[in-house]
């Protein structure tokens, strides 16, 4: 007895959490690709959503085919599926270390020019979204061009003065790739 597998087209079984239900529909066009072939992408549609939430992990799992003529992907092979969710979206970002998180609410210190002519902080309240990497998107409470300190939160305070330390701001990247030593 022998499993038998059809190569072209391939099926992908994937999952999605949940907060991604109505982002997708079947026909929505994917994008996968695989360490096991460096450069190569392969593109096709959902063509299944399987109509039940996981209770466990809150995911729901979908179907994809991709053409796959030079029989290159396997069944089992590990795939990154992406699809796009629509139009890019404007969003402020801060790096996380910018974010005092609390059980009371996440605040941003805000650097803004006081009555004396010096820097100051000033904690203003935040919406945090989602992150990537080291950023963090805020919803709410903060506007593009303002300056946020980044580090010595715990020694900030309202109204505190402020010395901007040029060269030492930590990363913010969306793929951070720290260096394996």
């Amino acid at each position: 007895i022998v499993s038998l597998q059809a190569l072209d087209p391939i099926l992908v079984n994937f999952t999605l959490p949940e907060q991604r239900l109505a982002q997708v529909q079947v026909g929505t066009g994917v994008r996968a690709s695989t360490d096991a072939l460096p450069g190569q992408t392969f593109e096709g549609e959902i063509i299944a959503i399987e109509p039940e939430v996981d209770t466990g992990t809150r995911n729901f799992r979908l179907q994809a085919r991709l053409p796959n003529p030079e029989r290159s992907l396997r069944p089992g092979n590990f795939l990154r599926v992406r699809f796009a969710v629509g139009e890019p979206t404007p969003v402020v970002v801060v790096p996380q270390t910018a974010i005092a998180y609390a059980s009371f609410g996440n605040s941003v210190y805000v650097i803004a020019e006081g009555e004396d002519g010096g820097l100051r902080a000033r904690q203003r309240f935040v919406r945090t979204g989602p992150t990537r990497g080291d950023l963090v998107a805020i919803l709410e409470g903060l506007e593009a061009g303002e300056r946020v300190a980044s580090s010595g939160l715990l020694k900030l305070r309202n109204d505190a003065g402020v010395v901007v330390s040029e060269g030492n701001e930590p990363r913010a990247e969306a793929n951070p790739r720290p260096v394996n030593r």
